[in-house]
């Protein structure tokens, strides 16, 4: 006799996987106009005047054109984060969650701290003692601004220049 066999039962994926050639028909014309030209030059097909000439461009234009393609390339080609990328709203409003529980668990632990000194009939430690709060220096730009402020009549006049002198 012999045993049958069974196979595990393999998940279909829900949609069809799309082909390059399906993927390369969503762009608009002139923009696969511009790819096919690149990959053209690149692939050593055309030169980057005669590509250039084909889309009606300067040369310059063209390189640029090659500079950001090629970048659009490159960054493809960059390995993608593992696992599910959480957009920065729901990892702020995450964060925020965070820090609250954290709060609660701190006011937790001050409040069983308390408890347990009391329970040893501990005195609670004395806050330190206040500092005198320093003089901040006054600075140069609250000055120049009190200044600005003032009333311009009061100020000193700068002396005027005579019409016939030079000034320079």
């Amino acid at each position: 006799m012999n045993p049958v066999e069974t196979k595990p039962e393999v998940k279909k994926p829900k949609t069809p996987p799309r082909t390059l050639a399906a993927r390369l028909q969503d762009g608009a014309p002139e923009n696969r106009r511009k790819a096919a030209a690149i990959l053209d030059v690149l692939a050593g097909g055309r030169s980057a005047t005669q590509a250039a000439e084909s889309l009606g461009i300067s040369v310059a234009r063209y390189y640029a054109l090659e500079a950001k393609a090629v970048e659009g390339l490159m960054k493809a080609c960059e390995p993608r984060p593992k696992g599910r990328v959480v957009p920065a709203e729901k990892r702020i409003a995450m964060l925020q969650r965070e820090l609250e529980r954290m709060k609660r668990e701190l006011d937790r632990h001050r409040t069983l701290v308390r408890m347990a000194q009391r329970t040893v009939a501990l005195a609670a430690p004395k806050p330190p003692p206040k500092t005198k709060r320093r003089r901040k220096p006054p600075i140069r730009a609250r000055k120049a601004a009190a200044v600005l402020r003032s009333d311009p009549v009061a100020a000193p006049a700068a002396p005027s220049m005579p019409e016939g002198s030079p000034t320079s």
